[in-house]
């Protein structure tokens, strides 16, 4: 595999590295979660992206890890999960915790357990430091079974995003015009940097990207946003339950 590395040259890599994250996000995204199990990622990369990774149909998952570890930029690990490994967001056993029953209001501790790829000895220290500091909350169903809520959302009534008013054709497009001028030829697009070109009240901005969103003709996509400054990340876009997104592909490329 090493001598494999070395025969690739960089602009080959960076190549397999973008299209590699971009089928990530694509996938996290469609699945609405913070990982994949590595056979389910390997079903979303296309063939040419196997073929430079080497994997074939018999290639069992711990190699596949491996290969795909390499080309792995930063935001993303490999976890070994309940029955597969995992490539996951790079986040810490708190947050996805955090996220995951933020998505899933109203689950026990062994269903929210059963969803993360995350081994007991690593899932209830995060579980209990998230219900000691008041982020979740547990309330008693009707079988006296603990259900786990984000604070100040209850299961009866699980946060949604609110219905935004009807946007204009005309901002649809100058949106869509905006995204296109700061692309570069890229498919993901900066969320902020849509938001700075167009200079927007933050209102009208939210409410677009909204309904295109819920209209499906774009796609959101999280990240780590780390190398990002307060400025750019406060004009990213964070929906209702607080998921931080900060590019976005339109569905139609």
């Amino acid at each position: 595999m090493a001598g494999q590395n070395r025969s690739v040259s960089q602009s080959d890599r960076q190549d397999i590295c973008e299209k590699l994250r971009e089928r990530i996000e694509a996938a996290l995204e469609r699945m609405d979660r913070d990982y994949l199990t590595v056979p389910q990622l390997v079903k979303s990369l296309p063939q040419g992206v196997r073929k430079a990774l080497n994997i074939e149909g018999k290639t069992k998952a711990g190699r596949i890890a491996e290969r795909i570890e390499t080309y792995l930029e930063e935001g993303f690990r490999i976890r070994k999960g309940q029955r597969s490994l995992c490539l996951c967001r790079d986040f810490s056993e708190r947050e996805l915790v955090r996220r995951e029953a933020a998505r899933k209001p109203g689950l026990t501790s062994k269903q929210l357990k059963n969803k993360l790829p995350l081994p007991e000895s690593e899932f209830l220290p995060a579980l209990n430091s998230l219900l000691q500091r008041g982020e979740l909350f547990c309330t008693l169903g009707r079988e006296h079974r603990a259900l786990v809520s984000p604070a100040g959302q209850t299961v009866e009534a699980p946060g949604r995003e609110q219905e935004p008013e009807s946007t204009s054709s005309q901002d649809r497009e100058a949106f869509r015009e905006a995204c296109d001028a700061v692309a570069g030829g890229r498919r993901f697009v900066r969320i902020h940097q849509v938001r700075e070109r167009l200079q927007w009240s933050r209102e009208r901005f939210d409410r677009v990207l909204a309904e295109l969103r819920r209209s499906f003709a774009v796609q959101l996509h999280g990240g780590d946003p780390s190398s990002m400054t307060e400025g750019q990340i406060r004009d990213s876009y964070k929906d209702q339950q607080g998921r931080l997104y900060i590019a976005l592909t339109w569905s139609d490329r």
